[in-house]
């Protein structure tokens, strides 16, 4: 099985996290951090790819149990201001286990 496409943001605005960067100040002892605040981004949404193998085991006529494994990519772009790009992906593996009646 293969399912590709594009996911759809469902949320049209999002708050991204700041985060703090560590610096040292030489030649003085210890360590310090810039403090980057939260942007506001635009969620844009992004592609999508699952590839899986699976076997069915028919045990009775009528009945059977189907397994399968898989890997999920995703990937989700934002934008914010002063041409801000922030891009997330996400690897997964999958399996899957269904009964056949």
């Amino acid at each position: 099985m293969l399912q590709t496409g594009y996911e759809i943001a469902l949320e049209s605005k999002t708050t991204g996290n700041g985060y703090a960067v560590p610096y040292s100040r030489w030649p003085e002892p210890g360590y310090g951090s810039y403090y980057y605040p939260p942007r506001e981004l635009d969620a844009k949404g992004g592609f999508m790819a699952h590839p899986s193998v699976g076997v069915i085991f028919y045990t009775n006529y009528g009945f059977g149990i189907s397994v399968g494994a898989g890997y999920r990519y995703m990937k989700f772009n934002y934008t914010g201001k002063d041409d801000y790009k922030f891009h997330i992906e996400y690897n997964r593996f999958s399996l899957q286990l269904g009964i056949i009646f």
